[in-house]
C-alpha cells in the first residue's frame, strides 16, 4: 500500500528517479523542437550540444571562455569536447534531480564514437533513460518539409513553410510567446524558469510561432536544407542509423516506448506527447518555488518573530483550499548551510517551497544551490546537528563523561581545553624559563665579576698595597663568562627555583588553544572532501567565565551552537560535595568519570540497602573539605551567572540538563535537547489557526455546493468536517493510547502537530501530548481502534432487546442489558425479580411472601433495589464500579459490547463521561405511542387475564370448600335430629301402644306414618338456609384493565421519551454520534436500518479516524506537479473500479469527469460520484489492492460475415474501453485528416478520384499512420472487419501490426439473410444499401472463402484466434467477447509485471510465433530444464505444438514438459538457468535424434547396434535372456553416431529421455534364434483361411445371425447368403474385384 508515514512519503519523493527522455528521429523530424518544449513543460534539463555549449559559455568558467573564443573566431568545437560536456551534464547534480531530455544522439558523425558505441553509451548512462520517444515520418514527407525550412540568423530559430504562411495578425500573442520561448531554450538554468508552475495539459510553454514580416525578410535557407544535402543525410540515416536504432528500441520496454507521428504540426505533436504522459499518470519534475515577490525587504530584521514569519510564508502562493505550506524540520534554518556544518538562520526574502514544505535560505548563493538540486540538502541524515557543542557545569558534575559520550554519538572530536592548552602552556613556560635563564646568567656574571674584583682587591691589600692602586698597578681581572663554574652554579640554583613556580593558564591562552583545536578539526573535514566541512567537535568545560566568552565572540567560528549546562539540583550541593570529598580523601587521584561511576554505585547501594535512613545523632561538625567545595561552588555560581547573561545576550539559549541522574540518562537528555531543534513539535492551537481553518472550511463548502452529490454530503459526515485533523481525528490520542477509549476531545483543548489538529479530553492529556507527541501517534500505520462499543436506546417497547441481541450476535460482541445485570446482582438475596410495574398480582405476591424472612442487603444492593423499584439514581461511585469493568476488564475490553437501556438520564451520561467511559455510537430506536401500546398491551393483557382467572378459580374453590363444610355440619345436625326424633317417636309409640290398650281402635290412626312425621320434623327443625351471597368487591373488567394499561404505557412512554431526549442532548454535547432509527416497521427492516446506521462504526470502522478531502481536477494537477501531494500507486486508475475487477484504465481527457480525492499525502482519482462516496467512507479497504501496473491497451480484430454485428461490437468496445474503432474506411479517413499534405494522402486521392479501389499496401500504410494516434497507443484499437485476406496479414505482419486477439463471429448464412431482411424492413432506414438477399449471399460466400486463410494463420502462428457463436443474445455476445479481451489484458499485465521484477513469466497467449520462439530459445533449446535437472531426463518439448508450457527468463525462452514443471520453473528459475544449474544440456552431437527409414538407408553401411534388439526392453528387464526383443525397423534413434531400434514407441521415448542409461549395453553370448518370416501361401488350407478371410467371414456370419434378414420373394437361406455377400462387399475397401467374386460365389450357392 501507499506509505503511511509522511516522512517516508517525503523520502520516497526525494529518492525517486527523475523522468529521463531520449528522443530519436530523422534529421529535421522536429526532434529538437519537441525536446525544447518537453524540457520546458516537464521541467527537465535539455541536454544537447547547443544548449550545453551555451550554458558553459554563460558560466564564465575557464572552459567556457575557451569555448566562447572558439565560437567567436568561427572555429568549430571538437566533438570530443562537446561529447564530454554532454556526459558531464548528464552526471551533474542538477540532472540527478530534474532529469534530462537527451537530443542529438546518435549523431550522424562517427568521429567521436561509432553509432553502436553511442547507443551503448545511452544504454549505460548512470541515470538511465525512462522513455524513448521515436518520431516517425516518411522520407518523402520529411524531404518536402526540410526543403521549405528557413532560419532566422539573428535568433537561430527554425521556421517551416507553414509557419511562414501564417497571418501577421497574431503579433501580440507571438510577442508574449517569444518570452516563453527564450525561457524554454535555457531549460532550467535560472531560478526564474523554475518558479513557474506546470501548465495545464492543453497549454504549451513553447508554442510554435508565426513569422512576422520583419522576421520573414531576414530568413535564410541553410545549406543543410538543400536538396542534395537532405538526400545525403536521409540516405546515410537510413543505411547506417535507422536499423540500429530500431534494434535498440526493440529491446526496450514497450510501455516506455512512445512512437509519434512526426508528420503533423509541432503543436499537435507536443500535445500528443503530453496526452500520452498524462494519461499514464506521470508527473513532471518537482521544482522549488519562491515564496517572496520581487519587492521583498532587503533590510530584514533578524530578530523578527519566527512564528509570525513562518505563518506568513505558509499563506503565500497556495495551490488550493487548505493547501498551505507546511513547516519542515529545518524550521527557519538554512538547509544549505546546515549541510556544510553551519547553523545559520534563513531569511524570509530567500524562502522557497518544495514539495509541501517551506524552507528559508540564508543568502542568494544558498538559494541558487538549493534550486539547483534540493534533494542534495534534504536527504537523510539531514537535518543533522552541526555538533558544535560545549558542555558546561559545576565541578565534578560529569562534564567529561557526558562530552565523551556525546562525541561518540555524533562521531565528533572531543576537545579538552586542558589538553589543548598544554602545548601553549609548555611553549609559554619555555619562553619564561629562557628569559629567567638569560637574566640569571647576566646577574650571575655580574655577581662573579664583582666577587673576583673584590677578591683581587683583598689580595692586593694583603700584599701591602692600597686598594686604589690596584688598577694603576696593572693587575688584570679574569674574564667571567657564562661557562664559569660559579655562574653555572648560580644559574642552576635560580632555574631550579624558577621551575618550581607553576605557570598560570590565562583566558587568552585557553581561547587560543580552543581556536587551534577547532581549526585542526575543520582542516580534517576539508581534507575529507565531503560535507559537513564545519562543526563536528565537543568542548569539555569551555567557556568557564564571561571573559572567555567575550574573547570567542570575536571569532564566529568558535561559537558553539549548543551549550549544555549540567545542572546540579541537589539540596546544598551535597551530592557533588560528597563526590569532592571522596576524591580528596582517596589514596589515588580519581578522574571525574571514575568519581561519577563510584557515586552512582554508592547511590544504588544506598537505595538497595534502604539508604534513606539518616543518622539521628547530633549534628556533625563542619568538614573543611566540604567547606572548600562550597567555596569553589559559590565562586562557580557567581561566574556562571555572568557567563549565562553573556551567552543569552549573544542569542544562544543554554540547554539545561538535570545532572542528578545516571550517565546514560544525562546523555540521553542531552541528545534530546540537542535534536529537538530539528524535530516537529506540538504547539498551541491559536485563534489564528482556527481562523485559517474556518476560511478553508468555507471555501471547501463552496466547492461541495457546486458538486453534483449534495444529497450524499448530508449523509456522509466525512465531507462536513473540514478541519485538518490528525491521525485520531477529533478523538483524544492520549485517551486512545492509554485507555483504549474513543474519547471525543474538547474543542477548547486543542494542539497542532505537523500542521494537523488534535483535540484532547483533559488539560493533563494535552500537556502529555505536547511533551511527547510521537509516543501517542502511530509511526507507520493506522491507529489501533478499540472494539465496538455501542449504546442501544429507546422507550420501553421499542425493541431494544431483540435488535441489540441480534446485532451483538452478528458482530461477535457481548450484549449487556443494564437492568438484567442489576437483577442478577441482587437476585441471590431477593429470590425474585424486582419490578416497578403497578400490577395487582405483584402486591398479592408481596403479601404472600411477606411472612418470608427478609435478607440483609448491602448499601449497593439497596441502591440497586431502589433503582429498579423506584427509579432512584444510583450513587456515582457505585454506578462507576458497575459499568467500568465493561471498558477496562476482559473479556469485554478486547471484545466489545452492545449496551442496552443505559444511560437513562443525563446525569448518568455525565457520570460515564467523567469516568472516561465513552461509546462509539448510540442508536435511538424511535417509536410512536400507539406502537408501544400495540407491542406491550397484548402481553400485559394476557398476564392480566391469567391472573384474573387465577383469582376466580381461587374464589370458586373457597366457596366450594365453604359449602362442603356447611353441608357436613347440616348432615351431622340432621343425624342428631333424626336420632332425637326416633327416640321421641319410640316414646310416643310406646305411649300409644300403652294407650291403645285402654282406648278403642280409632286412636291408632292418630300416631300416623313415621316417615312423613320425620320429614315434617326435619323441615320444622332444619329449615332450608338461603345461600350466602357474600358481597365481594366487584373485579376489574377487561375493558377497564385495557384502559388502565394504556394510560400506564402512555405515561411511561412520555417519561422515557423525555429522559431519552435529554440523554441524546447530553451525548450530543459530549460529541458522541447518535443515529435515529424508526423502529415501527418489521423487525427485519429495523435490523437492516440499524446496521445501515452503524455502517461507519462496523463496516468502515477504520474510516472513523481517517479524512478524505475531495478536490477538483485543476487543483489536483497543481498539487501533483509541485509535489505538494504524491500520486498514489494506482496513478489514474480508480481504486473502487479496480476492486470491482476493472482491467482497463479509466478514460482520461478534458471532457471526462474525474473525482480526485486527497487522502493523507496522496491523490486518488475516482471514476464516479458513487465511487468517490465509497472511497471516502473507508479508504483503507482499498489501499491493500495490488497496483494495477502499466496500462495495457486493447488490441483486437473483430471479423465476421455480413450482418454478424461486428461493427456494433466494435463500437461497444469503443464506448466501454475507450479504444479506437478502425475499419478500412476509418483508417484511410484518419490518415488523410492527420496528414493532408503527405505523399500517402496524395496516392490515396489518386486512386479514389479515379474510382479505383485503394490497394492493400496503401490501406495498411494508412492503418499504420492511424495507429500512431496517441489514443490508439494508450487505450488501444479494435479493427472492424480487418484483415480479411492473407495478403493483408502479410502486410500487417511486415509492419508489426499484430492484434492480440482475433475474434471471429460465427453466423449461419440463413441468419445473415434473415437479418438483412429485417434491416431492409426497418422503418427508420433512410438510404438504400447494397444488402439484398443475393448480394448478402455473395458476400457471405466470399467471406467463407477468405476467412480460412486468416483462421489458419492466426491459429497456427500466433495462436490468438477465437471463434464466438453470434446466434445468442447481445448480452451473451458482449460478455463472451469482453471476457476474452479482459483475459488477454490480464495475461499481458501479469507477464509485464513478472518481467519487470526480473522473474520468469509464461508466454502463453502472447502472440509469440514458433519462429520467434525458436530464435529466442535459451541454452536448453527444445529440452525441458526442469526434467533434466530434477529427474535427469531429456524431454524434447518440440513434440508440443503449443506454447502453454513455455516461459521467458532474462530474455530467453524455456520450454517445459508440463504444467507442474512450468510452475516449478516460474517459482525458482535461477535453479535451472545459468552456470550454477546442476546439469547442463549435452552438446548437440551428444543428443539423441529420431531417424526415419530413409535417413537410415542414407547412412548405409552403418549397422544397427545390439543386432537390432531393443535396448530399453533389455535394460529394463534386468539384461536377461528372455528380454531380448527385436526392435521395429521404423523406430530408429541415432545417439553418439550409433543407431538403435526399439520394440515400441514407448520404448523409443524412454531412450530419448534417458539415452545414457540405455546406450552402452552388451549382448550375451547366447542369442535367441532369428525369426524367419513364413509366406502365407505356404500355410495349410485352414491356416491360410484363418490368416486371410477368417475375420471378414466371421464378422459377416455374426451380423447375419444378429439381423436375421428376410428379403421379399426370397427364401430365408438365400436372404442370409445375400446379406453375407453384401456385408463382405460393403466392408472391403481394398479390392472391389475380390468382393464381386465373393458375392458371385455366395449367389451361386
Amino acid at each position: 500500500m501507499d506509505p503511511f508515514s509522511e516522512d517516508k512519503v517525503e523520502l520516497l519523493a526525494l529518492t525517486e528517479k527523475p523522468s529521463c527522455f531520449v528522443i530519436f528521429g530523422k534529421p529535421g523530424s522536429g526532434r529538437t523542437t519537441l525536446a525544447r518544449r518537453l524540457a520546458a513543460s516537464w521541467r527537465c534539463n535539455l541536454v544537447e550540444g547547443a544548449s550545453v555549449l551555451k550554458q558553459v559559455v554563460d558560466d564564465d568558467t575557464e572552459l567556457g571562455l575557451k569555448v566562447g573564443s572558439l565560437l567567436n573566431s568561427g572555429e568549430s568545437i571538437p566533438e570530443d569536447t562537446v561529447a564530454q560536456l554532454i556526459l558531464d551534464k548528464l552526471s551533474s547534480e542538477e540532472v540527478s534531480h530534474y532529469g534530462y531530455v537527451l537530443d542529438g544522439l546518435p549523431c550522424l558523425s562517427e568521429t567521436w564514437h561509432s553509432i553502436d558505441e553511442q547507443l551503448a553509451l545511452i544504454k549505460d548512462l548512470p541515470l538511465k533513460p525512462d522513455f524513448i520517444i521515436n518520431l516517425r515520418i516518411p522520407d518523402a514527407d520529411l524531404k518536402k518539409r526540410r526543403l521549405g525550412m528557413k532560419v532566422d540568423p539573428v535568433t537561430g530559430d527554425v521556421f517551416t513553410e507553414s509557419q511562414c504562411l501564417q497571418s501577421k495578425e497574431q503579433k501580440g500573442d507571438s510577442d508574449e510567446d517569444d518570452e516563453h520561448s527564450e525561457e524554454g531554450r535555457d531549460g532550467h538554468g535560472s531560478e526564474e524558469g523554475r518558479e513557474v508552475l506546470g501548465e495545464p495539459d492543453d497549454e504549451d510553454p513553447l508554442p510554435s510561432q508565426p513569422v512576422f514580416e520583419e522576421v520573414r525578410l531576414r530568413l535564410i535557407e541553410c545549406p543543410e536544407d538543400m536538396e542534395t544535402a537532405v538526400d545525403e543525410q536521409l540516405l546515410f540515416y537510413r543505411d547506417n542509423i535507422l536499423r540500429k536504432v530500431e534494434d535498440f528500441m526493440a529491446g526496450w520496454d514497450r510501455q516506455k516506448l512512445i512512437e509519434l507521428d512526426a508528420n503533423v504540426s509541432p503543436d499537435k505533436l507536443y500535445k500528443q506527447l503530453m496526452f500520452k504522459l498524462r494519461s499514464d499518470g506521470f508527473c513532471p519534475a518537482r521544482v522549488p518555488m519562491s515564496l517572496v515577490d520581487g519587492e521583498a525587504d532587503d533590510d530584514e530584521d533578524e530578530e523578527a518573530d519566527v512564528e509570525e514569519m513562518l505563518r506568513q510564508m505558509a499563506n503565500v502562493l497556495n495551490l488550493g483550499r487548505g493547501c498551505r505550506w507546511r513547516r519542515s524540520r529545518w524550521k527557519n534554518y538554512c538547509p544549505v548551510e546546515l549541510r556544510a556544518g553551519n547553523l545559520v538562520k534563513g531569511k524570509a526574502r530567500f524562502s522557497v517551497s518544495f514539495l509541501d514544505k517551506m524552507y528559508c535560505l540564508s543568502s542568494g548563493v544558498a538559494l541558487q544551490d538549493f534550486m539547483r538540486c534540493p534533494r542534495l540538502y534534504l536527504l537523510p541524515p539531514q537535518p543533522f546537528p552541526t555538533c558544535k557543542i560545549s558542555v558546561c557545569g559545576p565541578p565534578l558534575v560529569g562534564k567529561t563523561i557526558t562530552s565523551n559520550l556525546l562525541a561518540q554519538q555524533y562521531n565528533a572530536i572531543l576537545l579538552d581545553p586542558d589538553q589543548l592548552v598544554k602545548p601553549l602552556r609548555a611553549e609559554s613556560r619555555s619562553e619564561h624559563l629562557l628569559k629567567v635563564r638569560d637574566e640569571a646568567v647576566h646577574n650571575a656574571i655580574q655577581a662573579v665579576t664583582a666577587a673576583e674584583a673584590a677578591k683581587a682587591a683583598q689580595q692586593q691589600e694583603d700584599e701591602g698595597g692600597l686598594g686604589d692602586e690596584v688598577e694603576s698597578s696593572g693587575v688584570s681581572l679574569p674574564d667571567i663568562s657564562a661557562d664559569h663554574p660559579e655562574v653555572l652554579a648560580s644559574v642552576e640554583r635560580q632555574m631550579v627555583e624558577a621551575e618550581k613556580v607553576e605557570m598560570p593558564v590565562t583566558d587568552a591562552m585557553l581561547v587560543e588553544a580552543v581556536k587551534q583545536g577547532i581549526a585542526a578539526v575543520e582542516t580534517a573535514h576539508a581534507e575529507r572532501g565531503t560535507p559537513p566541512f564545519f562543526g563536528g567537535w565537543v568542548i569539555d568545560g569551555f567557556p568557564c567565565n564571561k571573559e572567555q566568552w567575550l574573547m570567542i565572540s570575536e571569532h564566529r567560528n568558535l561559537f558553539p551552537d549548543d551549550i549544555i549546562f549540567l545542572k546540579d539540583s541537589s539540596d546544598g550541593f551535597q551530592e557533588l560535595a560528597q563526590r569532592y570529598k571522596t576524591l580528596k580523601e582517596g589514596d589515588q587521584p580519581a578522574t571525574e568519570i571514575e568519581v561519577t561511576n563510584q557515586e552512582e554505585k554508592q547511590q544504588e547501594g544506598a537505595e538497595a540497602a534502604g539508604g534513606e535512613e539518616k543518622k539521628q545523632d547530633d549534628q556533625p561538625k563542619k568538614d573543611p573539605i566540604l567547606e572548600e567545595y562550597h567555596t569553589k561552588r559559590m565562586a562557580f555560581e557567581a561566574s556562571w551567572s555572568l557567563l549565562n547573561q553573556s551567552i543569552k545576550g549573544s542569542g544562544i539559549e543554554p540547554l539545561v540538563v538535570n545532572a542528578n541522574q545516571s550517565v546514560d540518562e544525562v546523555v540521553k537528555s542531552s541528545i534530546a535537547v540537542i535534536e529537538k531543534r530539528f524535530q516537529y513539535v506540538a504547539r498551541e492551537y491559536t485563534q489564528d489557526d482556527e481562523q485559517e481553518d474556518e476560511e478553508d472550511a468555507e471555501a471547501e463548502l463552496q466547492l461541495e455546493e457546486q458538486s453534483e452529490d449534495e444529497e450524499e454530503q448530508d449523509e456522509d459526515a466525512a465531507l462536513k468536517d473540514h478541519k485538518p485533523w490528525g491521525e485520531t481525528r477529533h478523538y483524544c490520542p492520549v485517551a486512545l493510547k492509554e485507555q483504549a477509549v474513543l474519547w471525543p476531545g474538547n474543542p477548547d483543548l486543542a494542539s497542532k502537530y505537523c500542521e494537523k489538529v488534535y483535540q484532547f479530553s483533559t488539560q493533563e492529556a494535552k500537556e502529555k501530548f505536547i511533551r511527547e507527541p510521537k509516543s501517542y501517534l502511530p509511526d507507520d500505520s493506522l491507529v489501533q481502534l478499540p472494539p465496538q462499543r455501542l449504546l442501544m436506546l429507546g422507550a420501553r417497547g421499542a425493541g431494544k432487546t431483540g435488535r441489540g441481541r441480534e446485532l451483538a450476535k452478528e458482530l461477535g460482541v457481548f450484549h449487556i442489558d443494564f437492568h438484567e445485570c442489576l437483577q442478577e446482582m441482587i437476585i441471590d438475596k431477593t429470590g425474585k425479580r424486582i419490578s416497578n410495574e403497578d400490577d395487582d398480582d405483584e402486591g398479592a405476591t408481596a403479601e404472600g411472601n411477606s411472612e418470608r424472612e427478609k435478607p440483609v442487603l448491602t448499601d449497593q444492593e439497596e441502591a440497586i433495589k431502589s433503582y429498579l423499584t423506584d427509579d432512584k439514581p444510583l450513587p456515582e461511585e457505585q454506578l462507576i464500579s458497575i459499568v467500568k469493568p465493561w471498558w477496562t476488564e476482559e473479556p469485554f475490553k478486547s471484545t466489545g459490547f452492545v449496551l442496552e437501556g443505559f444511560p437513562r438520564t443525563p446525569e448518568e451520561t455525565h457520570v460515564l463521561a467523567g469516568a472516561g467511559l465513552f461509546c462509539d455510537m448510540a442508536v435511538m430506536l424511535t417509536v410512536q405511542e400507539k406502537d408501544v401500546i400495540s407491542r406491550l398491551l397484548p402481553g400485559r393483557l394476557n398476564r392480566w387475564r391469567l391472573k384474573r382467572d387465577e383469582r376466580i378459580a381461587k374464589r370458586q374453590k373457597e366457596r366450594r370448600e365453604r359449602m362442603e363444610s356447611k353441608a357436613a355440619a347440616r348432615e351431622e345436625l340432621k343425624q342428631l335430629k333424626i336420632a332425637e326424633f326416633k327416640a321421641n317417636w319410640e316414646a310416643k309409640k310406646k305411649a300409644a301402644e300403652a294407650a291403645d290398650k285402654d282406648s278403642d281402635d280409632d286412636e291408632e290412626d292418630e300416631l300416623g306414618d313415621e316417615e312423613e312425621a320425620l320429614q315434617t320434623f326435619l323441615e320444622e327443625e332444619m329449615p332450608e338456609e338461603e345461600e350466602d351471597e357474600e358481597e365481594e368487591d366487584e373485579d376489574e373488567t377487561e375493558d377497564d384493565a385495557v384502559d388502565r394499561m394504556q394510560a400506564d404505557f402512555a405515561e411511561k412512554y412520555d417519561d422515557d421519551t423525555s429522559r431519552i431526549s435529554q440523554v441524546l442532548e447530553a451525548l450530543d454535547d459530549l460529541r458522541v454520534p447518535c443515529r435515529n432509527v424508526i423502529a415501527s416497521r418489521k423487525p427485519s427492516i429495523v435490523q437492516y436500518c440499524v446496521k445501515k446506521s452503524l455502517e461507519k462504526v462496523i463496516d468502515h470502522r477504520q474510516g472513523m479516524t481517517t479524512r478524505c478531502i475531495p478536490t477538483d481536477v485543476v487543483t489536483a494537477k497543481a498539487l501533483l506537479d509541485t509535489g505538494y501531494k504524491m500520486p498514489s500507486k494506482f496513478r489514474r486508475w480508480c481504486p473502487v473500479a479496480l476492486k470491482d475487477g476493472a482491467v482497463v484504465p479509466p478514460l482520461h481527457g478534458p471532457h471526462v469527469a474525474r473525482y480526485p480525492v486527497i487522502y493523507r499525502q496522496h491523490i486518488y482519482y475516482l471514476s464516479s460520484v458513487d465511487a468517490r462516496r465509497k472511497f471516502v467512507q473507508d479508504p483503507v479497504s482499498y489501499l491493500d489492492l495490488s497496483p494495477p501496473g502499466p496500462p495495457v491497451p486493447v488490441r483486437l480484430s473483430v471479423i465476421g460475415p455480413p450482418k454478424s454485428g461486428r461493427s456494433t461490437l466494435a463500437r461497444r468496445f469503443e464506448l466501454e474501453f475507450g479504444c479506437v474503432r478502425l475499419s478500412i474506411g476509418e483508417a484511410i479517413r484518419q490518415a488523410m485528416e492527420m496528414q493532408p499534405e503527405s505523399e500517402l494522402t496524395n496516392q490515396i486521392n489518386s486512386f479514389l478520384k479515379s474510382g479505383m479501389t485503394v490497394p492493400d499496401e496503401l490501406v495498411v500504410e494508412a492503418l499504420q499512420v492511424a495507429l500512431l494516434n496517441v489514443q490508439c497507443q494508450t487505450r488501444g484499437y479494435v479493427l472492424d472487419g480487418f484483415p480479411m485476406t492473407k495478403r493483408q496479414i502479410d502486410l500487417m505482419t511486415e509492419r508489426r501490426i499484430i492484434p492480440v486477439r482475433v475474434i471471429e463471429l460465427e453466423l449461419p448464412e440463413d441468419q445473415t439473410v434473415a437479418r438483412g431482411k429485417k434491416d431492409r424492413e426497418d422503418p427508420n432506414r433512410v438510404l438504400p444499401l447494397h444488402d439484398s438477399e443475393s448480394i448478402l449471399r455473395i458476400r457471405y460466400g466470399c467471406y467463407q472463402k477468405q476467412v480460412g486463410e486468416v483462421r489458419e494463420w492466426y491459429s497456427t502462428q500466433h495462436r490468438n484466434y477465437s471463434v464466438v457463436n453470434e446466434t445468442g443474445s447481445k448480452w451473451f455476445l458482449w460478455q463472451e467477447v469482453s471476457g476474452i479481451a479482459k483475459q488477454s489484458i490480464n495475461i499481458i499485465r501479469a507477464y509485464l509485471a513478472r518481467v519487470r521484477e526480473g522473474l520468469a513469466a509464461c508466454i502463453a497467449d502472447l502472440c509469440v510465433t514458433p519462429h520467434e520462439c525458436l530464435s529466442q530459445l535459451g541454452e536448453y533449446g527444445q529440452y525441458c530444464p526442469v526434467s533434466l535437472n530434477q529427474r535427469g531426463e531429456l524431454f524434447d518439448c518440440s513434440v508440443h505444438n503449443t506454447l502453454d508450457y513455455t516461459a521467458e527468463y532474462h530474455g530467453h525462452y524455456y520450454r517445459m514438459s508440463g504444467a507442474e514443471d512450468l510452475q516449478t520453473f516460474l517459482e525458482t528459475p535461477e535453479k535451472f538457468c545459468g552456470p550454477d544449474a546442476p546439469q547442463q544440456l549435452p552438446p548437440k552431437e551428444m543428443l539423441p535424434r529420431q531417424r526415419t527409414l530413409a535417413d537410415v538407408k542414407a547412412m548405409f553401411p552403418k549397422q544397427v547396434e545390439l543386432q537390432g534388439y531393443c535396448p530399453v526392453t533389455y535394460q529394463d528387464g534386468g539384461q536377461r535372456y528372455e528380454y531380448l526383443i527385436p526392435g521395429n525397423k521404423e523406430l530408429v534413434v541415432e545417439y553418439r553416431a550409433k543407431l538403435y531400434i526399439f520394440a515400441s514407441e514407448d520404448k523409443l521415448q524412454k531412450f530419448l529421455r534417458r539415452p545414457a542409461h540405455y546406450w552402452n549395453l552388451k549382448l550375451p553370448k547366447k542369442l535367441p534364434p532369428v525369426r524367419q518370416p513364413l509366406p502365407i501361401s505356404a500355410l495349410p488350407m485352414l491356416g491360410y483361411m484363418e490368416q486371410t478371410a477368417a475375420d471378414a467371414i466371421i464378422k459377416a456370419l455374426t451380423a447375419v445371425g444378429c439381423q436375421k434378414p428376410k428379403y421379399p420373394f426370397l427364401s430365408a437361406q438365400r436372404s442370409a447368403i445375400l446379406y453375407v455377400a453384401y456385408h463382405l462387399k460393403g466392408r472391403n475397401v481394398q479390392s472391389l474385384s475380390s468382393s464381386w467374386i465373393i458375392l458371385f460365389v455366395c449367389l451361386s450357392l
